[in-house]
């Protein structure tokens, strides 16, 4: 009796690569075969290349987008593995739109569509609840007497932790969004105030708490939050709120899109998705006394 090895993720991801290979080159033989009839039967000609255009269409394209699908929840997997336990990736977003207006961590339009979520994570680190997903957020505001738009595009990461902070903290980096985006959601978030900035981190951040409750984390988790805002380029913004952690990582994306023309083994090697994971995660470590 001959046992059947069930192959890998990857290898199926490698073996969903070459059938798509192949049916590339499928299609440009026969384009290349359309031009050759060109010179000898037009007709034939215009047969052949519609013929190649409709097996590009149907098949291939559902060829192609499979094999993008696998392979961006691959790479989400197994990125999101070596950051947290008890890994699931999904299409469908974990956080929902009234979940992140909640927070009130950065501006954001009041129309509907403003709050984009999509592409979500769910893990725990260190015992800790850990939902992440894509998110895009709209925000319009008056700049020298003209309408602007304002798009933040990035990752956003949820921790729900053991025990209420009783933190009410908002955390925005130097490039995250213009003055005036930030001022207009001042006059809307009236109880929200500018608090003045620890020592331990550089002049440069611009930090929100209600009148009522200016209490500040630890310098430990303040001192890793300055090294973010480092790693990113001052693109982080980050709210401790009770017993929630939310971190918004500017530019990195779960669900980045794929080059179909690079084999899986490369692509994995060569592409980092949430390269500030880690060190976002570690936040609440300083929060909850895992590490000191």
């Amino acid at each position: 009796m001959i046992l059947m090895s069930t192959p890998s993720p990857l290898q199926q991801l490698e073996r969903e690569y070459q059938k798509l290979k192949k049916f590339n080159i499928l299609f440009f033989c026969l384009a290349l075969l359309a031009l050759i009839f060109s010179f000898i039967k037009p007709m034939l000609a215009m047969v052949t290349l519609v013929v190649s255009f409709v097996l590009k269409l149907l098949p291939g394209r559902k060829l192609r987008k499979t094999y993008e699908n696998h392979m961006i929840h691959f790479r989400a997997l197994n990125r999101l593995q070596q950051c947290v336990d008890n890994v699931q990736h999904s299409k469908e977003p974990s956080l929902s739109e009234q979940e992140i207006r909640a927070v009130r961590l950065l501006p954001c339009n009041a129309s509907a569509g403003s709050v984009l979520c999509c592409e979500s994570g769910t893990g725990h680190y260190h015992g800790k609840t850990v939902s992440l997903g894509d998110v895009t957020l709209t925000h319009t505001f008056t700049e020298n007497n003209k309408k602007r738009h304002n798009f933040l595009v990035g990752c956003w990461i949820q921790v729900e932790l053991h025990a209420d902070t009783g933190l009410d903290c908002r955390f925005i980096g130097k490039n995250m969004l213009p003055w005036q985006s930030l001022k207009e959601m001042l006059w809307v978030e009236t109880d929200l105030k500018l608090c003045g900035i620890p020592l331990v981190l550089n002049s440069s951040w611009s930090i929100l708490c209600p009148e009522n409750n200016s209490a500040m984390p630890g310098d430990a988790f303040l001192k890793q939050l300055e090294k973010l805002h480092k790693k990113t380029d001052g693109q982080i913004a980050v709210c401790v709120c009770k017993n929630h952690l939310h971190v918004f990582l500017k530019g990195e994306i779960l669900g980045k899109n794929i080059n179909a023309n690079i084999p899986p083994a490369v692509q994995l090697q060569n592409t980092v998705i949430l390269e500030n994971l880690p060190d976002a995660l570690a936040l609440c470590d300083f929060l909850t006394g895992v590490q000191g």
